[in-house]
């Protein structure tokens, strides 16, 4: 009984290889399959290997850390926009420091 367990845990979650079905590729990273959709129209890449679509896990890492990127840079536009008044300014670095 246990053995069947662990063999049914490692193939639900065990990530086995570089390219993975959207399944596994929304395990790697944690996030539902409807993100994964969007993540995909964002322009995450994925590849047709012997008839099946996968997702290569170093274009996930590549991808998030890229979005990353483009977040901080929508953030850092706003704070050059607002910060025309010292105080505000001020206050606004305060409040966007706490929420990254």
């Amino acid at each position: 009984m246990v053995d069947k367990n662990l063999k049914s845990i490692e193939k639900n979650y065990a990530v086995k290889s570089r390219y993975l079905n959207k399944k596994n590729a929304c395990i790697y990273v944690d996030i539902s399959e409807p993100t994964s959709e969007k993540w995909l129209v964002k322009g995450l890449p994925i590849t047709k290997i012997d008839g099946t679509f996968r997702i290569d896990m170093q274009e996930i890492d590549k991808f998030m850390i890229e979005t990353e990127y483009e977040r901080r840079m929508k953030t850092s536009e706003k704070f050059i926009s607002v910060c025309s008044i010292p105080f505000i300014c001020f206050y606004f670095v305060i409040s966007v420091n706490y929420f990254l």
